[in-house]
């Protein structure tokens, strides 16, 4: 897993070895999700999935040019929201998708595909921030930090003191703050939220 988005859009733009499968995995969660909220139909997500990284690659190479697309949040955006406006061409509302046509797929795909998008950012920050820290911090930032659960009651969990846990827990946020500011700067859209 690429520690940020840019590090992995950098070394394919700069045509290192990296194969569309690595790109596909690391965006299925984020494809897969958008395709679900818009109705697609479990069986036809994959092949969605599938057109869209294709749609991103051209004999193999990254299509991808910043200076040329702008930021890459918003040309996924368009390629997936096109993708699935030519699933309802090719397939007519039914019984699952009835309030899904052409037309409305865009209106309110730009509020969906930002929410997910963010989701999907926030989980690179957090494994930018697993590559940073001990695995005992990272292990009281999953307890105290995601899962919620008080610093004392993670101490007794982890035999650990209390103000280690504390320590430990102020760290992760510092430095999960810290990535969420770089991103932010780099695409100010995003308004990302600290844990």
């Amino acid at each position: 897993m690429y520690t940020t988005e840019t590090t992995m859009l950098g070394k394919l733009a700069a045509g290192e070895n990296i194969s569309w499968k690595e790109f596909y995995a690391s965006y299925l969660p984020l494809i897969r999700n958008i395709a679900s909220r818009k109705n697609i139909p479990a069986n036809d997500i994959d092949d969605l999935v599938q057109e869209t990284a294709a749609a991103l690659f051209n004999d193999g190479k990254f299509n991808y040019r910043r200076e040329v697309h702008g930021k890459f949040r918003t040309y996924l955006g368009g390629i997936i929201r096109h993708k699935i406006a030519d699933f309802f061409r090719k397939d007519p509302p039914s019984a699952n998708n009835q309030d899904e046509t052409v037309e409305t797929v865009a209106p309110e795909f730009e509020s969906i595909y930002l929410a997910e998008y963010r989701k999907y950012i926030l989980s690179l920050a957090i494994e930018e921030l697993k590559s940073r820290v001990s695995p005992e911090s990272f292990e009281v930032f999953q307890l105290c930090i995601l899962r919620e659960i008080p610093d004392k009651d993670a101490a007794k969990m982890l035999d650990s003191k209390p103000n280690t846990i504390s320590v430990r827990k102020k760290r992760c946020r510092e430095i999960l703050q810290s990535i969420i500011v770089r991103l932010n700067d780099d695409d100010p859209v995003l308004g990302l939220k600290s844990l």
